[in-house]
This record gives structure tokens, C-alpha cells and sequence, in this order.
């Protein structure tokens, strides 16, 4: 499952570093939230939002030292489109490339958390209009 993680996560960085532009966009739910990792802030993870519905596209949104993030629905627009997502966390990464072959990521870091929260994701959320806030407490990989 883990080409999984890697196309989504991919997809992702792909959609936030294409063109800013606003265009026709769905209607879109603020998100915002801490993760944790064993009751401590979880740094630079990914979080990801995949709408159920699979005709829209989700967020992405990485933590900080504090393990706080927010979703961007592009590199211009805070957001995700609004219903039902499933949510991936992830520290994993590989050398990603964007299409014009600009590596965006610059090193492989390991998976820490839990395949329950990103391979074989249990978790889920119902964004709305307006402002989310979404807390996720995870566990290590064993």
C-alpha cells in the first residue's frame, strides 16, 4: 500500500506547486488541527484529506514543531472541498519531481506512524463550510 501513500502524497505536492490561480473551485471547508504521535507533537508529517466521493480533490497540509497544520487545496487557496474525506498521516517520503523534473522533496525519511493511519487509514472526517478544526492522535509504527 505504500505506492499508495507515495502517488497520493505526490499528487498532493503536484496540485499545491501548479499554477495559484483560483479559478472554478469547489466549495471549500477551512481545516486546521494538531496531530500527535504517543501524546507528543508530531513534526513535519503529512496530512492528507481524500474526498470519498473521488470526483474532487482533497487537501494537503504539513505540521510543525508543534504539530499543528492546515490544508491547502492549492499553493494559493486554504481549504479542502467539504463532505466526507478519508485522512492519511504520514511521515514517509522518497524523491518526489514535479513535471518539470524540480525534485520537491530532498531526502527519504521513514514511516513512523501507525499503517492505521496512512496504508490501511481508519480515519475519516466530514468537513463544512466554514472553519474545521480536526485533532489527530496516532501511534507508532511497530
Amino acid at each position: 500500500m505504500r505506492p499508495l501513500i507515495t502517488l497520493c502524497y505526490g499528487i498532493s505536492l503536484l496540485s499545491l506547486s501548479g499554477c495559484g490561480g483560483s479559478g472554478d473551485l469547489p466549495e471549500l471547508g477551512l481545516v486546521t488541527g494538531v496531530v500527535t504521535l504517543d501524546g507528543e507533537p508530531l513534526a513535519n508529517a503529512t496530512v492528507l484529506f481524500h474526498p470519498t466521493d473521488g470526483g474532487t480533490r482533497g487537501g494537503a497540509g504539513k505540521t510543525d514543531e508543534n504539530g499543528a497544520y492546515e490544508l491547502m487545496y492549492n499553493r494559493s487557496t486554504a481549504g479542502t472541498a467539504i463532505g466526507e474525506c478519508e485522512v492519511y498521516i504520514t511521515t514517509y517520503s522518497d524523491e518526489v519531481y514535479d513535471e518539470s523534473g524540480e525534485k520537491l522533496i530532498e531526502e527519504e525519511r521513514p514511516e513512523l506512524v501507525s499503517a492505521d493511519f496512512n496504508d490501511n487509514t481508519t480515519l475519516t472526517a466530514n468537513v463544512e463550510l466554514g472553519k474545521n478544526v480536526f485533532d489527530f492522535e496516532v501511534s507508532r509504527r511497530e
